[in-house]
């Protein structure tokens, strides 16, 4: 019989259709096994110039019942010797997959056909089994058939550039902070050294040529310097806080060592209205005292004080005047210092007017604050908004509700956080704190009704239902 590539041919003996109709059954089988777990990594390239596979819709899978599957399946005699599939000349053995080759042999479909989606970008392949049954399959792959080269390079690409970006960003937290430190003390030490003197004429002093200590090096004149250190202020009970360090230089020194000097006699100075003593023969100890500070906290955080005192000094038993110098300087926490001295011809008395308001971080930290208060104010009032028109129909959730009564008690602790800030009732609090608690206890407010008014609703839903 000559061969040609109808299946119909081999239909000569009973045995052939046995044959044949057991290597269907066995092809079929195999299909429908392959159809979810084959991946195929051979395929044929489909012409440019056939629009219909283009835009052929893969058929769907068919699966056999075990009844239908039981009847496919041929029955061979207990003599029948084992049949082999039947190679038709003129056509070369097909190539096994890998996947198929790895279970156990079994060979692939008569055709496959690699096709274009629409947009060109992906590939399927879809496999057609045209034996007992039509079974297809279709796989997303690259064009390449794998991941492309780009890709891995740009999916490792990303993951460096996301290390880098959290690696510089930590670097400038940390950078900025070591900065603002520094920055910090190089400030607080310009403020410290930057001192106003009282003396602007010496020609009433008497000068002195004698032996004096390494301390008053630089000043030929028997004279007692008074340095005025600004290290607090107590804006509730309106009171500047001093320090007053003295150095006698001159003729006001008896005896002196590498360490103290010793009075030669009796000094007395007064600060405003305070007075200090100092006995003949002692040393000149460091004093604090207070003086009356004028100004008004209720302008916080723009809040500006102002202080003025007198200071003067006598010697001896006629307590005559005691030409002194005053140095001004300081640097106390979160105010900047604006200092006048100015004394007398004779350098015996000296009037300070000092001038304090609120330095640029302190002004910024509590204009962040109150423009925090107000935005968290007014996200619970949109939320409360939201629960009564947007949402008309569901009651207020818990969490919205415990979203507005938290920022209501924790609002008074946020004002607090506001630096040197004065008790309740200043200008900030006019201006923030007031309203932010307002809208805060509205918003609270408008929760609970909305809770109670579908509360009612349902009632009344469910008692006309009822009846």
């Amino acid at each position: 019989m000559a061969p040609h590539d109808d299946d119909s041919a081999v239909q000569d003996t009973p045995k052939t259709t046995r044959v044949t109709k057991r290597l269907a059954a066995s092809k079929a089988k195999a299909a429908l096994h392959k159809a979810a777990q084959v991946n195929l990594k051979t395929a044929v390239l489909t012409p440019p110039d056939s629009p219909d596979k283009l835009s052929a819709t893969p058929k769907p899978r068919k699966r056999a019942s075990p009844k239908a599957k039981r009847d496919a399946s041929p029955k061979l005699d207990a003599g029948d010797p084992p049949t082999k599939e039947r190679k038709k000349p003129g056509r070369k053995p097909r190539a096994k997959t890998e996947t198929a080759s790895k279970r156990g042999g079994v060979k692939p479909a008569r055709s496959a056909i690699l096709r274009k989606t629409g947009s060109g970008a992906a590939l399927k392949k879809k496999v057609a089994f045209s034996e007992a049954e039509d079974v297809s399959i279709e796989i997303e792959h690259s064009p390449s058939g794998s991941r492309s080269f780009c890709s891995i390079i740009i999916m490792h690409g990303g993951r460096k550039l996301h290390i880098l970006v959290v690696s510089l960003f930590l670097a400038t937290v940390v950078g900025g902070l070591i900065a603002i430190k520094i920055g910090n003390e190089q400030k607080t030490a310009k403020r410290k050294s930057k001192a106003f003197s009282s003396v602007t004429d010496t020609a009433s002093l008497k000068p002195f040529s004698g032996r004096n200590p390494d301390s008053c090096d630089g000043i030929p004149f028997s004279i007692v310097s008074v340095f005025v250190e600004i290290y607090g202020v107590d804006f509730q009970n309106s009171l500047l806080k001093l320090s007053n360090t003295f150095l006698p230089c001159g003729t006001f020194i008896s005896d002196f060592d590498s360490m103290d000097s010793f009075l030669s006699q009796n000094i007395s100075f007064s600060v405003d209205a305070q007075t200090i003593t100092f006995p003949a023969g002692q040393i000149m100890t460091s004093k604090l005292n207070s003086v009356y500070l004028n100004g008004d906290v209720n302008n916080y955080p723009l809040d500006q004080f102002d202080a003025v005192f007198n200071i003067r000094g006598r010697f001896g038993p006629a307590n005559s005047d005691l030409p002194i110098q005053v140095v001004v300087y300081g640097a106390p926490l979160g105010y900047s210092l604006a200092v006048v001295a100015t004394a007398n011809t004779q350098n015996t008395a000296v009037s300070v007017s000092i001038t304090l308001r609120r330095t640029a971080p302190i002004l910024g930290f509590a204009f962040i604050i109150m423009g925090l208060m107000w935005v968290m104010s007014l996200l619970a009032v949109a939320v409360a908004y939201f629960t009564w028109f947007i949402k008309k129909d569901r009651r207020s959730e818990l969490p919205y509700i415990i979203f507005s009564v938290t920022l209501l008690f924790a609002m008074p602790t946020i004002r607090n956080a506001m630096p040197n800030a004065p008790p309740i009732g200043v200008l900030a609090d006019q201006m923030v704190t007031g309203w932010a608690m307002l809208l805060l206890s509205l918003s609270v407010i408008s929760h609970f009704v909305n809770v109670l008014y579908h509360t009612y609703s349902d009632w009344l839903k469910a008692v006309a239902a009822a009846e």
